[in-house]
């Protein structure tokens, strides 16, 4: 069996049925969310957050534009009544990012980053978890900016 057939019959489907060097998108286990990397535009914007009894400020980012279905996702989550993230007064959604495995420059450049002047980011959206999982979780890694 090659290896592309025993990943389907885990339950990877590709989603919009093409991958770029940039975005490539799978939905796993018919679970309505988007694993794999997308480019997302938007701006830095720190949101305090509160879970089991902490509350922290947390690297966030407001999504403008990019990946649809990453979009869709993000603001069904919160429709969903997931807390991880949430959604601005225009229904965009405001993600927990993950900085971590950027340059120093890189990670400046998305924190001096305002609503007018954006940028755009190549990130893996990683599936995200059940309850319980930290305050500032991050389940939208930035891989590079672009």
């Amino acid at each position: 069996m090659s290896n592309a057939n025993k990943t389907n019959s885990v339950g990877y489907e590709l989603i919009n049925n093409y991958c770029t060097t940039d975005e490539c998108l799978f939905n796993i286990g018919n679970s309505n969310y988007p694993l794999g990397s997308a480019v997302i535009k938007g701006y830095y914007s720190p949101v305090e957050r509160s879970a089991w009894g902490e509350t922290k400020k947390c690297d966030s980012f407001t999504i403008t534009e990019g990946s649809e279905e990453l979009i869709r996702a993000m603001v069904d989550l919160v429709d969903g009544g997931n807390t991880v993230h949430s959604k601005n007064e225009l229904n965009q959604p405001v993600i927990n990012l993950g900085i971590g495995l950027l340059s120093q420059t890189e990670k400046q450049s998305i924190l001096n980053s305002t609503e007018n002047n954006q940028v755009e980011l190549i990130v893996l959206s990683d599936s995200p978890r059940g309850s319980g999982v930290p305050v500032c979780y991050q389940d939208v890694i930035v891989l590079r900016k672009k």
